[in-house]
Order: structure tokens, then sequence, then C-alpha cells
């Protein structure tokens, strides 16, 4: 028995006593009536008794009232809490059923917990998730709307809705929700910005991309964060609208920007061609020549030797495409693509001599000319070196010889090993080739007929002449 009980049947029992004691002192005044109307009457001892027993009831009534709602209550939480329990559990199933690829056995699974809780968060989500994997579109719509409206401070829904509206080829109504979420947040708005973005570059509208993109950087900068791996969209869509000026007939307004392009990054090979296009379109090929070729200096890429050469052939100048292939072949490091490409153009021209000469390395600019020697071997054969003035030598068996000899007069490296039409000196002594066909046989030059013997010329120091027989 709890201690608010026993007071409460001891007051009752002092009450008692009281009213006992009061009573038979004052009993013939407690037995007169009380009048209250005709024919309505009682004793004074009864109204005490009425009004003693109406001030206890009342407390009681309101502590029972009390209870049985606390009680009501109790049975209520319990109740929710056993069907949250079985939405929650309904809703793992359906998780579960929609990992395992049965998007329709999900999608039951999420009804079920609708059922029991239209509000569920993550079941309208997941729902709508499934539905528009189904491509049921406009129910994926409803359901992240409704999701929304539970939840009107969570972003998760918009996002669902951006994506339910591209699927089902609704893109304004993404832009749409996109605004609504930037507005909602504009500093935390980063993935909605770049959603727009991606949207805008998809439809070709490369000024509301820009402006985006100028929004996004901002953002970016705001935070605290690099803007490095931005760095790809702004070039990217900076050159896309530098094209769509050119397209529209602004060239100059595309020449301004696609400058900034390359003093901004160098090495963004598209912008300095685009330029030299931006270029030809305003009657400067000179300038537009010259971009291309500082171009090919700071990337090394062949495709602005191949513009620089398409260029000049269009215009039926091949002699300045063959300067500005020499040209770069002076300047590069490297000069191996450039010869190939004047090699290349020289083809085309059909100049095969120049072909041959430019594919073959130059000799050093401060190696003096050698001295050509013959040596007659034991087969008849002859193989041809070149001596320098360090002593060392440079075998040319290996050469491959030329289609076309080379004409008089002209200095090459390798020389060619295709017969002089008449003798000629070499250290005073003079040199008559025999008739034939030259061959390649073992990496040695040879004359197909008769053998041929050649008189050997020393170029070793006086001190060791004694070894070289004489001419």
């Amino acid at each position: 028995m709890k201690i608010r009980t026993v007071l409460y049947l001891m007051f009752g029992a002092i009450v008692v006593i009281v009213l006992s004691i009061l009573y038979g002192t004052n009993k013939d005044t407690l037995d007169s009536q009380i009048v209250f109307g005709h024919g309505l009457h009682i004793p004074v001892w009864f109204a005490l008794l009425l009004a003693s027993g109406v001030s206890m009831l009342v407390p009681l009534l309101f502590g029972v009232l009390r209870d049985l709602r606390r009680m009501l209550r109790d049975f209520s939480v319990r109740r929710q809490a056993r069907s949250r329990q079985e939405a929650e559990e309904l809703y793992l199933r359906g998780v579960e059923s929609m990992l395992n690829g049965r998007e329709e056995r999900a999608l039951e699974h999420f009804n079920e917990v609708l059922a029991i809780d239209p509000n569920h968060f993550e079941a309208l989500l997941k729902g709508g998730e499934v539905l528009r994997g189904l491509r049921r579109y406009a129910e994926a719509i409803e359901f992240h709307r409704r999701a929304a409206r539970v939840k009107e401070d969570d972003l998760h829904p918009l996002y669902s809705l951006v994506s339910d509206y591209e699927e089902s080829g609704a893109p304004e109504n993404a832009k749409a929700v996109l605004n609504r979420i930037i507005e909602l947040n504009p500093k935390r708005s980063l993935a909605a910005s770049r959603k727009y973005r991606a949207i805008c570059v998809s439809e070709g509208a490369w000024e509301k991309a820009w402006e985006i993109q100028k929004r996004i950087e901002d953002q970016l900068s705001d935070m605290g964060r690099s803007r490095k791996a931005e760095k790809k969209y702004h070039l990217g869509i900076r050159y896309m609208l530098a094209q769509s000026l050119l397209q529209a007939g602004k060239a100059r307004d595309a020449v301004g920007t696609l400058r900034r392009l390359v003093g901004m990054e160098p090495a963004f090979v598209p912008a300095p061609l685009a330029l030299g296009r931006a270029l030809l379109a305003l009657r400067q090929p000179e300038e537009a020549v010259e971009v291309w070729e500082k171009a090919y200096e700071a990337t090394g890429h062949p495709i602005f030797l191949s513009t620089i050469e398409d260029h000049y052939l269009g215009q039926e100048q091949p002699r300045r495409a063959i300067e500005a292939l020499k040209a770069a072949i002076w300047k590069s490091k490297k000069d191996i693509i450039p010869r190939f490409f004047l090699g290349k153009l020289y083809y085309r021209l059909e100049m095969i001599d120049e072909k041959w000469n430019t594919s073959a390395p130059p000799a050093p600019a401060s190696t003096p000319p050698g001295w050509i020697t013959a040596s007659a071997a034991e087969n008849g054969t002859a193989s041809w070196s070149t001596s320098r003035r360090s002593g060392r030598s440079r075998s040319l068996a290996s050469a491959p010889p030329p289609s076309t000899p080379p004409s008089r007069g002209r200095v090459s490296w390798p020389p060619t090993l295709s017969p002089p039409s008449s003798s000629f000196s070499t250290a005073g002594a003079t040199v008559t080739p025999p008739r034939g066909t030259p061959s390649r046989r073992a990496g040695r030059a040879s004359w197909n007929g008769s053998a041929a013997t050649f008189p050997r010329v020393c170029s070793r120091p006086q001190a060791k002449r004694s070894a070289c027989h004489p001419v």
C-alpha cells in the first residue's frame, strides 16, 4: 500500500471522529432541516456529510483520470513501438531485396512499410529509387515529393527529384529543383551547382555553364578549397564558349577568349589551334602561323606542324611550308618529328633527293669534312668510311642506298653509295670505281661484276706510315 493511500485513510478517519464528536454536542442543531424549496429539505448533518464527500471525491476522481490517461498513453506508445519495429523489419527486407536485384519484391516491402507509416522517410526515398529504376518516373517523382514534404530541410529528396526529372527527359524541371536547392543553402550547394553545370554542358548552353563555373570557383574560394580539380572544366567550357562565338561569326570576341586560355594554360592544345583559325577568319594568316609555331615550341605536339603544312599548301605556298618546317628543326631540341614532317612534305612534293637528305642526321657543325678512304678487301669488296680529326670513324656500310643518286655538288650525310659517273680524286689519288650495280651483302657495300681494287690512302701520323701500303 502506498503512503499516499495510508494518509488518505488516516485523514478520513480523523474527519469521521471529529464529525461524530460534533454531532454528539450539536445534535439538535444538526437535526434541524435546511429548506431548499417547496417540499425539498435535508438535515444539516447530511448537508455537511455530502460536502465532505464531494470534497474528497473530486481529487480522487482527478487522480483516477490522470492514471487512466497515463495508461492509455503508455499503451499507445507500446503499440507505436511495435508498429515501428515491424515497419523497420519490412524496410530492411525491402533494402535486402533491392540489393539482390528484386525490385518488384522490394517495392512491395516498401509499400507495406508505408501502409503502416505513411510518412516513413527512408521508405519513400528508397521506393522512389526503385520506381526510377523500373522507369516508372511519375510514381518515383510522387514518392520523392512526399519525402520532401516530410522533411522540408533535407536535400536528399530534392537531389532524387533532380535525377527523376533528368531520366524522364524534363531538364527544365530538374534545373528548377536545383535552383531551389541553391536558394535553400547557397553556401553549401556545390553539388547542385555541378549538376546544373552538367545539364548546361549537355544542352550546349555554354554561357550559362560559364556563369555556373564562375559560381563554383567562388564557392571553392570561400570554403578555402583548391580550385585545381575545376581547371579542366574551366578550360573546356571557355574553349567551347569561344567555339560558339566563332561559329556565330564573332571571331574577334573568340580571339580574346582564346588568348586568355593560351596565356592561362599553354599546354592546352585545342586553344592555340582554335586561336589560329580565329585569326585566319580575321584575315591575319601571319599571326595565325606565329601562334601555331609558338604552340609547337611550347608543347611539341605534331598537330601544329601538320596544321602549318596544310595551311601553306592550301595557299599554294609549298616553299613557305618547307621554310617553316626547317625553322622548326632548327629551334627544336629533339628534331625527329619536324624532320619526319619535312621528309613527308618532300615526298608529297616528289622531292625524293631532299627527302633522303632530310631523313638522315646532319654532321655536327664542329666536325670538318673527313678524308674519304677506300680499302680493298681480299674478297674484292669495297667499304667506305670517313675519318674525323679525332681519329674516330663512322662506318657507312650499314646505311641504306638512296632510291635516286644525289645531284652533284650537294653535301649530304651519310654519303651515298651509288657509283659515280666518272673517276674522282681522294688525297691526291685517282680512284675509278667499276661499273655495275650497287648491292648490300652482310652489311657491306660491293659492286656486282668484276672485283674492284682501290689504292689505300693512309691517314695515320708520319711516324706510323710505314705500316700503310704506298699509294
